[in-house]
């Protein structure tokens, strides 16, 4: 792809870079950093950016208005600004400081030349000095003095050294589609005034209609513009009708008598669109106030939105007129309504009306409630002065007349309202109009009149993590709220925790809040729960909770005591311990157990401790305890974690009784007597003493005894033990002789060692 590119060099003549990869290369390049969509809708930041170009009309060495603000190269993106005069600056998206990237190229029309053509491009929130990337001359950056969160994107020389010759960019479109929708979202009629300059240029025969639209329930009413303009053309809800509405006599008119005083009222002023160059361009931007008088009407709120009138679903870039450093720019949308009225303390429009109250100059207190006589239902609140019309009493002048204002509870997105909510009842005025608001020459607007029941404007939040903390605790975090119509309100949220099926946790946990999230302590470890944030706007226009989030479930982490500990290997100075491990689910710890033996249960510190990281440890050097049989002992393993914070958590288990054999002793067998046989010697003799008497194996049994002859192993004939003395019979052996004499020798052995008997002799018979 290759492109035709014209520039000016210093005598202004025209030169041109034919198929230059050159240009193409940077396009490439830059478009990379594109990352500001324009027209998207925003989310908040920092600070809006504008754009202003100083120009000289009628000089062909100057630049000349309009100038069109397109967002992208040579040829290419959406046209986002037209700026009419040196002293207008126009929003084109939003600008963060190090961040914002993207390319902005400006056109004008030069009738000799055509179109001409140069761009300035930001690279992380600054602009890029490259000669291909910023081609205007003298291409500044700099903070607004007027509007507080604005940038101004600007060329200081007028000069059009730089610009290129280009094609035609994109036809502006939009001036000519402007339009005003006014969208009935009550159960009832309502008829729409409008008071209106004929002739834009001057307003001395101002006309009023009171009548100049009714628009049915659940209807539209689209005033079209065209090329037309608006000088200061008011609207307002001039009558509302519940039954019956083809008779005039069905129609409630809220306005006085004297005055052309009527609820929610808005100003608006669009310039004409006048041809030049074939395009209708208007010269100057839309302005827009709003404001409250002489009744409620039947209504609870109204709502007012900029759109773009080229695309109904942009919204627009409006700047709230002040003064110098106070001015600011926002951005308005259907998520961000440019003015609203409310009934206070969203209260509903019949208990707003039933606590209201008016009393007539001969001290008659009315109702204006309107109640349907056949099913009892509210229809509507009727101002003092539509009450004396209706019912023609003889003070209609001065229920008219509203001898005395009181503040509104008209609000925009910027201000506070105008001196508070002091409703005294249903007949209020404003003292003043709202600040004013200029939005782009493009824009048209949507008036939404809203039933009695006013919705929630309040969005749901979302919640991005429930993450647990230690093990009684978690951190839940969310994402903002906001409140459509009143979108600078303070909010604060609400943490609702409760187990899986719904029910209450006990004991009552510990929240505490810091912005966006929320602190919890006090919860059960290893224990699954249900969180949930609400909203809460504690606004006096309209204070609202709003539905809850979607429950995000969380399980808090888990650190369970060593169970099942068991003693094993049990010998007079040693012993084996081993347990089922600890439960640990903190993330990246370790558990580390200890042994605790001790004489007591309970007994802390131990005679013995045991640290391991292992589920079984060998405990030695117990003390030797020679004079008892057994020795009872207690066991305890402690498992101590770390969570990511650097806090310890300990868990014991149950304390075990266990014991273990005392010294070992056993004592020798003890031959007592003998006598000889002609075939047979017999020996008696006395059994070992043992301790522990659970000896393995058993002493007091004969097989674990031997004996020797003369130092030679010797099998007994026959043994039989009884009370603790046995007789064993030993067998002549081959050599035998009278007179002979031999040794015998006991031997006893146990698990622990051999213990002889001293040695007895034989002699032969």
């Amino acid at each position: 792809m290759t492109y035709d590119v014209g520039y000016y060099d210093k005598n202004l003549k025209i030169k041109k870079l034919e198929n230059s990869m050159k240009w193409v290369k940077f396009i490439s390049s830059t478009l990379l950093f594109f990352a500001t969509a324009i027209f998207a809708t925003p989310t908040p930041k920092t600070d809006y950016l504008m754009v202003q170009v100083p120009a000289i009309q009628n000089n062909p060495n100057f630049i000349a208005y309009p100038v069109f603000v397109y967002n992208g190269g040579p040829g290419a993106g959406d046209q986002v600004s037209y700026l009419y005069s040196p002293h207008v600056k126009m929003t084109v998206g939003t600008y963060v400081s190090g961040q914002t990237s993207g390319i902005y190229q400006f056109y004008f029309f030069d009738i000799n030349r055509g179109w001409l053509s140069c761009h300035i491009t930001l690279t992380a929130g600054r602009i890029d000095a490259n000669k291909l990337a910023t081609t205007c001359l003298g291409a500044t950056l700099s903070r607004d003095p007027k509007f507080t969160n604005a940038w101004v994107l600007s060329t200081s020389s007028s000069n059009v050294a730089g610009w290129s010759i280009m094609n035609n960019p994109l036809h502006p479109s939009g001036y000519n589609k402007r339009h005003i929708i006014f969208n009935n979202n009550t159960s009832f009629w309502l008829q729409i005034g409008k008071s209106y300059c004929p002739n834009f240029s001057t307003c001395d025969n101002r006309q009023t209609n009171d009548s100049y639209q009714k628009i049915a329930p659940s209807a539209s009413f689209i005033e079209k513009l065209g090329n037309a303009g608006l000088n200061s053309a008011v609207y307002y809800l001039s009558g509302y009708c519940f039954a019956n509405c083809g008779s005039p006599q069905s129609w409630f008119q809220v306005g006085s008598l004297n005055q052309h005083s009527y609820a929610t009222k808005i100003e608006i002023t669009m310039f004409p669109a006048t041809e030049q160059n074939g395009m209708f361009l208007p010269q100057g931007e839309s302005r827009f106030r709003a404001s409250v008088a002489g009744g409620f009407s039947g209504i609870a709120a109204m709502t007012v939105i900029p759109f773009d009138s080229s695309n109904q679903s942009r919204g627009a870039y409006c700047k709230t007129l002040v003064s110098p450093g106070v001015s600011k720019v926002d951005y308005y949308s259907p998520d961000h309504v440019l003015a609203g009225i409310f009934t206070p303390n969203n209260d509903s429009l019949s208990s707003f009306c039933a606590a209201s109250s008016y009393t007539s100059a001969s001290g008659q207190s009315w109702s204006l409630s309107v109640i349907d006589s056949t099913t009892g239902e509210f229809n509507g609140c009727l101002s003092p002065c539509s009450y004396a019309k209706l019912y023609s009493t003889p003070d209609q002048k001065a229920a008219c007349s509203v001898p005395k204002a009181y503040a509104t509870n008209m609000t925009n997105s910027q201000h506070s309202p105008i001196e508070g909510v002091q409703f005294k009842n249903v007949h209020v005025v404003a003292k003043d109009h709202a600040h004013q608001l200029s939005c782009p020459a493009e824009t048209g607007f949507i008036v939404n009149f809203m039933p009695a029941a006013l919705p929630n404007s309040l969005s749901v939040p979302v919640i991005n993590s429930a993450q647990p903390q230690g093990l009684d605790g978690a951190v839940v975090s969310w994402q903002s709220a906001r409140d459509s119509l009143q979108p600078n309100q303070t909010i604060n949220y609400t943490l609702q925790l409760t187990l899986p099926n719904n029910s209450p946790i006990s004991p009552t946990p510990t929240i505490s809040y810091d912005s966006n999230e929320a602190t919890v302590t006090g919860l059960a470890s290893g224990q699954t729960y249900k969180a949930v944030v609400v909203a809460n706007d504690m606004s006096v226009y309209n204070a609202q909770q709003s539905n809850q989030s979607a429950p995000t479930i969380f399980t808090t982490y888990n650190f369970t005591s060593p169970t099942s500990v068991a003693a094993t290997n049990l010998m007079p100075t040693s012993a084996t311990i081993n347990w089922t491990p600890s439960i640990d689910t903190l993330p990246n710890s370790t558990v580390h157990y200890t042994v605790n033996i001790s004489t007591s249960s309970g007994a802390l510190p131990g005679i013995l401790t045991v640290p391991t990281d292992s589920t079984s440890a060998t405990i030695n050097n117990f003390p030797t305890q020679s004079s008892n049989p057994y020795v009872t002992y207690y066991a305890m393993v402690s498992a101590a974690t770390t969570d990511a914070a650097g806090k310890v958590y300990t868990q014991n288990s149950d304390w075990i009784p266990f014991n273990i054999p005392g010294q070992p002793w056993l004592s020798a067998p003890v031959l007592t007597g003998k006598s000889a046989g002609s075939e047979f010697d017999t020996i008696d003799w006395q059994i070992s003493s043992a301790k522990p008497s659970s000896f393995s194996p058993d002493m007091t049994q004969e097989s674990n005894y031997q004996f020797t002859r003369d130092g030679a192993s010797i099998i007994p004939t026959s043994s039989k033990c009884s009370g603790g003395i046995c007789t064993t019979l030993f067998s002549r052996q081959r050599g035998d002789h009278s007179m002979h004499t031999y040794t015998i020798t006991g031997v006893a052995s146990s698990q622990y060692g051999q213990v002889s008997s001293a040695p007895l002799t034989v002699q032969i018979q």
